[in-house]
């Protein structure tokens, strides 16, 4: 490859030993294959992970939080190339001190994406399934 060691694919890994590379790393990825019938709007947690982590978020997803998220990722749509996709990060890892800027605004926004400031998402989406689940009860029980 032309960037040798840089780049290495590890399969299988245990979480503390992802949590070690996630710290150590400069991009993340969460890339969806552009002919999947997975093509749909999800919450990106692992995007946020990479920003608690300083990481770059390389994205080729249907997120959420898209518009916030621009200033430290780089986007790309279903119908984009891989040829294009390369020359971006290409150009980007031409461009050290945009490679730092980044990274610093992935540790600033990741501010609003913590478990305490986001808790209470769960929590709505956790009742709402509860309460739905209790008022259909009575169609279980006979």
């Amino acid at each position: 490859t032309t960037y040798g060691s840089k780049f290495i694919y590890a399969g299988y890994m245990n979480h503390n030993d992802v949590v070690v590379e996630t710290l150590s790393a400069t991009f993340g990825f969460n890339m969806i294959k552009p002919d999947s019938e997975y093509w749909v709007l999800c919450s990106p947690n692992k995007i946020y992970e990479y920003l608690q982590s300083g990481v770059i978020p390389i994205i080729r997803a249907n997120c959420a939080n898209s518009t916030v998220l621009k200033k430290c990722s780089l986007w790309f749509n279903q119908s984009d190339s891989e040829e294009k996709i390369l020359s971006k990060i290409e150009a980007l890892l031409s461009e050290p001190m945009t490679i730092k800027e980044m990274m610093g605004d992935a540790l600033e926004i990741s501010r609003e994406f913590t478990f305490e400031k986001v808790a209470y998402r769960y929590n709505t989406i956790y009742e709402s399934v509860f309460y739905k689940n209790r008022s259909n009860e009575h169609f279980i029980d006979g």
